[in-house]
């Protein structure tokens, strides 16, 4: 017995591992980091699924804790995915009129094509790639007369990534498209009911989503909503072209991307006739350009104006319009074809390359960034930082500080520096700076809480500590560091009560659980001491932030 198999099965996934093959290793970046925290505090009940951020998305991070060890699991996985999608690009252009041969150069045009690098090498990345794949079935299925089903999948995609309803108008489109009407009227009365219930929680989702993060360290946060809408949609537009070749991204997707003047106006009036010559040659394939999870951030202003994992759906247009414009590839001479497929490729491949590691990303965003560039030296330094290359990375501080006087954390790293170069008074100076220029940073309030304790101005650094808390409760070791002061006063139950709210926010950390420990002995409750001591690792570390042993007897 013959058992096929399709070619684009074992096409897809092969070349996506290739061009992807530079992204395998890469590790944690950016906010890779708190989602995995967050799959590290995962936990499969469906009362603490259904009401988390994204929780398909969750869901499949937290299946991967069974490949432990390695990040590399984490994107042999979004390649899967994004190979995946490919499929279903074939499916939709074989849906639409192209032949077998035709279609699968589609599917393999997306795989392939630079614009879905920085959605497919981010691990981040992960939410846009199972949204944009439920979204984009839908639309399959839409087209292919099985629309009855689209909702569910494009509720799906909702839970993959909030944006998915961007994919909405999309799929009204294709329901008028294929006649539809009934579809086409269900799916509008639900996207009126969404966005109104959307008014109503717009100001905490923006706030959630980046204003209040961004706005306590210095960062631009999003204009008004007109403004944004205007910035979002001319920037895009803007930007087509060049994203319809795979150029013109960055890996940094910052905010603080102006309100567009004058050129940008002529810039995108210019490139409207060109959209309209596409739409009437390709009408469908400019549908999934020209609609898509971007339009939510015409509505729903967030710092960061742009970025390209918001836009990974029109790479499937940009597939389709592709073999649209070559109908007949079969006529063109097979140079040209692996010349385009080389070059999709090669480009890809050094896309996939800038998430390899934190410096590389964050080196290749100083030059290639949407907005502010001072977050970007900011992350270099730190690297350097990290690493005790204190000369390189104060360079990379006062750049960051130039570009942005507000920028706290850069701000306070450059404090930290001049105190190791023995400039106490300029070190103290200048993270004083950091609280007057960024009040609302309150990891500012607490490094400078801690200067003037290594100074021995402890009530200063009481008051410090106290704003950090006040600022954001979740300043875990400023509570920790007040419940010390509290235990050297006697004052046993006010330590305890700093002690607890530490433990709140982190409660797995060593220091807290030990000092927890020693304010039970010193209340003289040595039982419940020695439970909480059995939880300390061995040997067991000890610094600046623990009680010291020989305080109580």
């Amino acid at each position: 017995m013959n058992i096929t198999l399709p070619l684009s099965l074992i096409l897809y996934p092969i070349a996506a591992f290739l061009v992807y093959f530079p992204s395998l290793n890469g590790g944690a970046i950016f906010d890779d980091l708190d989602i995995l925290q967050n799959v590290e505090k995962f936990r499969w009940e469906w009362r603490y699924i259904l009401i988390r951020f994204r929780p398909l998305t969750l869901i499949s991070y937290a299946l991967q804790k069974i490949w432990p060890g390695t990040m590399r699991s984490l994107h042999i996985v979004n390649i899967c995915l994004h190979a995946i999608n490919g499929l279903i690009v074939e499916q939709i252009a074989r849906t639409i009129g192209f032949d077998v041969g035709l279609a699968t150069l589609a599917g393999l045009l997306f795989v392939v094509h630079p614009f879905a690098a920085n959605t497919t090498g981010y691990i981040t990345g992960r939410a846009s790639l199972i949204s944009c794949g439920f979204g984009l079935f839908a639309a399959w299925l839409i087209l292919s007369g099985w629309g009855w089903l689209s909702p569910l999948f494009l509720f799906l995609a909702v839970l993959g990534k909030e944006d998915a309803a961007g994919f909405v108008p999309l799929a009204i489109l294709l329901a008028l498209w294929v006649s539809a009407w009934v579809l086409a009227i269900v799916l509008g009365a639900a996207a009126i009911a969404v966005a109104l219930w959307a008014r109503v929680r717009l100001r905490k989702w923006r706030i959630g989503n980046g204003d209040l993060p961004m706005s306590r360290i210095g960062l631009p946060v999003a204009h008004r909503p007109m403004p944004q809408a205007v910035t979002v949609l001319l920037e895009t537009v803007k930007r087509l072209p060049l994203w319809f070749v795979g150029q013109g991204q960055s890996p940094y997707h910052g905010s603080g991307i102006p309100v567009p003047g004058l050129k940008s106006w002529l810039q995108s009036i210019c490139i409207l006739p060109l959209i309209a010559v596409t739409c009437a040659m390709a009408p469908i394939p400019m549908l999934f350009v020209l609609f898509g999870p971007w339009l939510v951030y015409l509505l729903c202003p967030v710092p960061d104006q742009l970025a390209e994992y918001r836009n990974y759906s029109k790479v499937a247009g940009f597939a389709l319009i592709l073999v649209s414009v070559f109908n007949e590839p079969w006529t063109y001479p097979a140079l040209v074809w692996l010349t385009a497929f080389a070059y999709c490729g090669a480009a890809t491949a050094l896309y996939a390359y800038h998430w390899s590691d934190p410096l590389t990303m964050w080196q290749t965003a100083l030059v290639h960034t949407s907005g502010d560039p001072s977050r970007a030296h900011q992350e270099v330094g730190a690297y350097y930082k990290l690493r005790g290359e204190n000369s390189t990375a104060k360079i990379y501080f006062q750049e960051a500080i130039r570009l942005n006087p507000r920028l706290g954390p850069a701000i306070n790293n450059l404090a930290w520096i001049l105190w190791q170069e023995n400039k106490q008074k300029e070190a103290l100076i200048t993270m004083q700076l950091c609280t007057e220029r960024c009040a609302m940073y309150p990891l500012g309030w607490e490094e400078y809480g801690s200067m003037l304790d290594l100074l021995g101005r402890h009530q200063e650094a009481i008051a410090a500590y106290q704003l950090a808390i006040d600022i954001d409760p979740k300043m875990a070791r400023s509570s920790n560091r007040l419940g010390l002061v509290a235990f050297q006063a006697k004052q046993l139950d006010t330590a305890a009560e700093w002690f607890d709210k530490a433990l709140k926010v982190q409660p797995e950390h060593f220091e807290y659980i030990y000092n927890r420990a020693m304010v039970f002995k010193a209340q003289g409750a040595i039982d419940k001491a020695k439970e909480w001591f059995s939880r300390l690792p061995q040997p067991l570390p000890v610094t600046r932030e623990m009680i010291h042993p020989n305080a109580v007897s």
